[in-house]
């Protein structure tokens, strides 16, 4: 919610335009996607089951190190995944994926290079007209609500399946 906090006080010109630089995947970083990326990588560095995190912004791994009594898992993120839409007032949102800690292995690379079946959780947030929360941790897909009188997610939505036949089609083609 802190991410969602943030995009709702964009009219300040601090918040808005580009950094000078470019992420790992060659985007131009935004200066929201520095703000999202601190309060996630803050986020993360509190919670002890978190071994290490890597998001499309940083260039490196970053380790935890007094969490390896504890942490079970690492993070692969987007801070701020589709950033260019708060140009134009459209729907922006964050991505997780989930991974086991490989305790076997020194290196904790080989956590980040496991396949997809591998996958503890995935999670995506969408901070639009509602802020929701979609995950699944292998049982179904699950989408919550916040509300914003009392500060929960609520269930709006439980396993949630692609319909075989729709009716609409939606990409970003930028």
């Amino acid at each position: 919610t802190q991410v969602y906090k943030i995009l709702e006080s964009c009219c300040s010109n601090e918040l808005i335009g580009f950094t000078g630089e470019n992420n790992i995947t060659g985007d131009r970083i935004r200066k929201l996607d520095i703000i999202a990326d601190d309060i996630i990588t803050n986020e993360f560095a509190s919670n002890e089951m978190i071994a290490a995190i890597v998001g499309e912004e940083s260039r490196e791994i970053l380790t935890f190190d007094t969490h390896q009594n504890t942490a079970k898992c690492v993070v692969l993120y987007d801070p701020l995944d589709g950033s260019m839409n708060s140009d134009v007032n459209l729907t922006t949102g964050s991505i997780f994926s989930v991974m086991p800690l490989i305790k076997e292995d020194s290196n904790i690379e080989s956590s980040f290079k496991q396949i997809g079946d591998s996958q503890l959780a995935a999670v995506y947030t969408i901070y639009g007209v509602a802020l929701k929360l979609v995950f699944t941790i292998g049982n179904g897909v699950h989408e919550f609500t916040f509300n914003r009188s009392d500060g929960e997610f609520y269930l709006s939505k439980s396993y949630i399946k692609i319909p075989e036949k729709g009716w609409q089609s939606s990409c970003n083609e930028a």
